[in-house]
């Protein structure tokens, strides 16, 4: 496997910054933002805000996080999806893309903080963090019918975007533009 070093400290920051970055995707996923600017593109940040039921600061927040991260886009002071967000839309994929967001969210992200436990003991210490008392995570899904949900949506999901990726590499042909390209397939 080749792996390409970080070049220089703004390579980082991405990497440093990003658990704020994914709840900022999380909380747009979860608030509605992007379904909210699928159908209403160009709200201004007070608009959004009554949509949503979010008091001001808390808009300023959230449109502040997603422009910076390049998921909507901020112009005259108004907001409406990136490309790559309106893109899953028109695909049909915003549906599992969401069902991945919410598996990272509420069952991964809290279990990466013993991350660096987990190695130290070499198990899986963030198990823990799923209530239950069975002995792996499937036994615990099995007492919390709601993470069990999030899961099989998050597996059926993955299903279905990687034998699309998959399939896009074995045929050359990027999803993206309906013509050949396995740099626009590997990309995705």
């Amino acid at each position: 496997m080749t792996t390409i070093p970080l070049r220089t400290l703004d390579h980082l920051t991405p990497v440093l910054f990003g658990h704020a970055a994914f709840q900022c995707l999380n909380s747009g996923c979860e608030l509605g933002l992007f379904e909210l600017l699928r159908e209403n593109p160009d709200l201004d940040k007070a608009q959004v805000g009554a949509e949503l039921s979010l008091a001001p600061r808390a808009t300023d927040i959230l449109l502040l996080g997603t422009a910076s991260l390049g998921l909507t886009a901020h112009e005259d002071g108004r907001y409406r999806n990136a490309p790559a967000i309106e893109e899953l839309f028109a695909d049909g994929r915003w549906a599992h893309f969401t069902s991945v967001v919410a598996f990272e969210a509420h069952i991964v992200y809290e279990a990466q903080a013993d991350f660096t436990e987990s190695l130290r003991q070499n198990t899986n210490v963030g198990l823990r963090r799923i209530p239950g008392t069975g002995r792996d995570l499937y036994h615990r899904f099995a007492e919390n019918p709601d993470l069990e949900r999030v899961f099989y949506r998050y597996m059926r999901a993955w299903s279905e975007l990687s034998n699309r990726i998959r399939s896009c590499w074995r045929t050359g042909i990027s999803p993206r533009s309906g013509g050949s390209s396995t740099s626009g397939a590997a990309t995705r």
